[in-house]
């Protein structure tokens, strides 16, 4: 009876590895159905760089890097000041190692919006990596000032501070 299927399908969403499995199903669902949405949006109006940014923003969030960035890339053709479009190909090169690009991209996200918090706090890691710390610092700080609770930021800004009263690491 329908009962029955309907208790045995309770059943089964009280067992996490089954819960875990759908919500799976349920995400990968809604990042196809936005990917669509994006895809119809830039289809009525090809030439719009905010269209072209939220695909080329479903894409990454799909996993599709290539697909993204060929998709900022045109919303920067289009519009140079796309800010969201510079700043996820920022990403991008940052996930894939190329940081001269990462920081040519995050830099000029921030000259567009000097309050961009993930840019800052991208630039901020970026730059970590790259040991300036007085740099990296100036970026986190900046981050919080425009969001002051960013758990991430807070705990990236203590690490710069801590390696900077630590001093240069030296070799024998």
């Amino acid at each position: 009876s329908s009962d029955e299927m309907g208790e045995l399908w309770l059943q089964m969403l009280c067992r996490p590895a089954d819960r875990a499995g759908l919500q799976l199903a349920v995400d990968e669902h809604i990042r196809q159905r936005i990917l669509e949405s994006e895809q119809m949006a830039v289809r009525l109006n090809p030439t719009n760089a905010t269209a072209r940014a939220r695909l080329g923003l479903a894409w990454l969030t799909a996993g599709n890097r290539a697909e993204a960035s060929s998709h900022f890339r045109e919303a920067l053709r289009l519009d140079p000041r796309q800010v969201s479009a510079q700043f996820n190909l920022g990403v991008i090169a940052m996930m894939e190692q190329r940081v001269d690009e990462a920081r040519r991209h995050l830099g000029t996200a921030l000259e567009i919006d000097p309050t961009h918090v993930l840019a800052h706090g991208n630039m901020g890691i970026l730059l970590a990596s790259q040991g300036d710390l007085p740099g990296a610092e100036k970026h986190f700080v900046a981050a919080l000032r425009q969001s002051p609770s960013d758990p991430l930021a807070i705990e990236m800004l203590d690490k710069v501070r801590q390696a900077m009263k630590a001093g240069p690491v030296t070799g024998r």
